[in-house]
């Protein structure tokens, strides 16, 4: 079986983010404790579609969350990809989308960021969401990365701000639940329990 490889576009994103917010000097020292092949990918340009290995962006991830020792403004990376990528005519096709159609559809948006890997999703009481991505090994740090992305695009949707968490099931499997927020409403207690 192939590697999974993820969209340029994708590292790209992350990689201006982190150079703007905190410099050149500071990326350079992020990529410096990285493995050769990984830190000449993340020193050159990033070419939009071309396929790089999933391990490029893990490894930039798990640096810079470590090296941030915040996942508060680690998060603010991810929500500052999805932003980034809700310009233009994604923009407005999300505002023809309902959340259901956006949990259907996540397969498909999947596929235009990585070569590998399955998602799953379901409304599962109200304004819950229960997604599961399998068939993928990362780091703690990516996976955090791709809740926080999924919660924008829930957000950018809905209209509306959602709490999210995840639980790692097995090396290659990922559970994500979403929950809509609104005034006074507590996490249903099924969606906690979850072990």
């Amino acid at each position: 079986m192939d590697p999974v490889t993820v969209k340029g576009n994708s590292i790209y994103f992350i990689k201006r983010y982190i150079v703007e917010k905190h410099g050149n000097d500071y990326f350079g020292k992020l990529i410096e404790q990285l493995d050769p092949e990984t830190r000449e990918v993340l020193s050159g340009s990033l070419v939009s579609n071309r396929g790089y290995p999933l391990k490029v962006k893990d490894a930039l991830l798990e640096s810079y969350l470590l090296e941030e020792k915040s996942e508060v403004s680690f998060r603010e990376c991810s929500a500052q990809e999805v932003h980034q990528q809700l310009q233009g005519l994604m923009r407005i096709a999300v505002g023809f989308v309902s959340l259901d159609m956006l949990t259907k559809a996540l397969q498909l948006l999947w596929n235009s960021h990585f070569s590998g890997g399955v998602i799953t999703g379901a409304r599962v009481k109200g304004h819950s969401f229960l997604l599961r991505v399998s068939g993928i090994e990362a780091s703690r740090a990516f996976w955090v990365h791709i809740e926080e992305y999924i919660k924008g695009l829930y957000e950018a949707v809905g209209k509306t701000k959602f709490t999210s968490s995840h639980r790692q099931v097995s090396n290659t499997e990922v559970e994500f639940v979403y929950v809509r927020d609104r005034p006074g409403a507590l996490v249903s207690s099924e969606l906690q329990g979850r072990p």
